[in-house]
């Protein structure tokens, strides 16, 4: 991670298996585990590895991203956080 990236150490949401077949499904599954009142979202796929990122973040005032990592069952794997920054 980067340094300023922090892992969050809190209960998981997404902890059963829920089929995820469009990328709203993931955004909807990843954005249970998020807090931000985000103005953006990016979504990332590694097939290889079957593990989605989901960015949510703010980029106004002060910048900050929570970033959702989720197995292919739809499992939460990890929360970081960063921010936040002033933009």
């Amino acid at each position: 991670l980067p340094e300023d990236e922090t892992v969050l150490e809190r209960a998981f949401v997404n902890t059963e298996a829920a089929p995820m077949d469009t990328v709203s499904q993931v955004i909807a599954r990843a954005r249970a585990e998020s807090d931000v009142p985000y103005s953006n979202v990016m979504v990332y796929h590694d097939a290889q590895a079957q593990v989605w990122k989901v960015e949510f973040w703010v980029s106004y005032g002060k910048a900050y991203t929570e970033s959702v990592y989720l197995d292919a069952d739809g499992t939460t794997i990890m929360v970081t956080y960063r921010g936040p920054l002033d933009i």
